[in-house]
């Protein structure tokens, strides 16, 4: 399910669909990797951001499961930290 909103003359969609327990899991898994691989090469979380081209905030919430990662942000998190996006998911 979908809302639709308009600001500042721009038509957007919010997704309304809550993720599932799976869903929860596997970005808890993904943002407790990222954290480790940012602590094993001794990265702030500004730090990565700044190397992977987004704020320190988005980073914080990635490790926190608090929001889910797109794949263009995946990918700049392990071009920052020097590995392959799929690390995330299989260690």
């Amino acid at each position: 399910m979908q809302t639709v909103g308009i600001a500042c003359g721009w038509v957007f969609w919010v997704s309304t669909r809550q993720p599932t327990t799976r869903q929860l899991e596997q970005r808890t898994l993904v943002g407790e990797r990222i954290r480790f691989l940012r602590h094993q090469r001794g990265y702030s979380q500004e730090r990565l951001a700044e190397l992977a081209g987004m704020d320190r905030q988005s980073v914080g919430h990635y490790e926190r499961a608090q929001r889910a990662a797109t794949v263009d942000d995946l990918t700049a998190i392990a071009d920052a930290l020097g590995v392959a996006p799929w690390r995330f998911f299989y260690g």
